[in-house]
């Protein structure tokens, strides 16, 4: 989806900020309204790494208030979008998902795109990552990663009937992308492009950066895989346990908009 977002003509596509998980660093600082001084660090590298300056808040150099750190994150984002034309920006890291009330409180007219994704595929892909680049992720047991995926589910499904949310499952994009894109583009009140459903060249590369090489797959085009992740990355006994596990969510019964 983030490359889909990325093709269309008339939205800015930003790379993975990861900016509020790292203003919510520290939860009892994020309760005062401060930031922590590793979050500090990482909110400055993130924006550096989107190709953006950091951001000046109204205050004086960079407030300790993350209210006023969030908007001159978005007011950057905003004036790059505007200096391209457009007058819609995507951003897209998972874990801004356990942030919504708060984003949705600053951030005006925000509108969110859930992912959502048979378990057992989004299980063992984390468990696969997290141990082939343990440069860019900690280290996941399988139980960590069924809890993820349980937990975020629960989390979108709570959002279903939220008109600033459109719930989409990778099965039904991957079946009819045109359909879901059309639905995604109305969402958002943008005029269907057909260049989302090909993904224009370089897309990808507007919004993935060069370390995240497990993202390769996501430039090209969408097709069913000969080998399920799921089959070749886990034993028998692994595979065992995640189906027994992912049975807490009726994933079935889950609704897409």
């Amino acid at each position: 989806m983030q490359t889909f977002m990325a093709a269309h003509s008339g939205v800015t596509a930003f790379s993975e900020s990861h900016f509020f998980a790292h203003l919510f660093l520290s939860p009892k600082r994020a309760r005062l309204g401060y930031v922590c001084g590793e979050g500090q660090k990482k909110a400055r590298a993130a924006v550096a790494a989107m190709g953006l300056t950091t951001p000046t808040p109204t205050l004086p150099g960079w407030s300790p208030l993350l209210n006023h750190w969030t908007r001159a994150f978005t007011a950057l984002l905003d004036k790059a979008t505007l200096g391209q034309g457009n007058a819609v920006w995507s951003e897209k890291t998972p874990k801004h998902l356990h942030h919504i009330t708060y984003i949705r409180g600053q951030v005006a007219k925000v509108r969110f795109i859930h992912m959502l994704r048979r378990g057992e595929d989004v299980v063992a892909s984390l468990y696969a990552v997290s141990r082939k680049h343990p440069e860019h992720w900690n280290r996941r047991s399988l139980v960590t990663c069924v809890q993820r995926w349980v937990n975020d589910v629960e989390i979108s499904r709570n959002y279903f009937q939220d008109p600033r949310h459109f719930l989409v499952k990778y099965e039904d994009l991957l079946a009819d992308p045109g359909r879901v894109l059309k639905r995604i583009c109305s969402f958002l009140e943008i005029p269907y492009a057909e260049e989302m459903s090909i993904r224009a060249a370089g897309a990808a590369d507007q919004v993935i950066a060069p370390h995240e090489s497990w993202k390769a797959e996501a430039a090209g085009p969408l097709a069913v895989a000969t080998k399920r992740k799921f089959e070749t990355a886990l034993s028998e006994k692994e595979r065992a346990f995640v189906r027994r596990s992912v049975l807490t969510v009726d994933y079935d019964a889950v609704e897409s908009n």
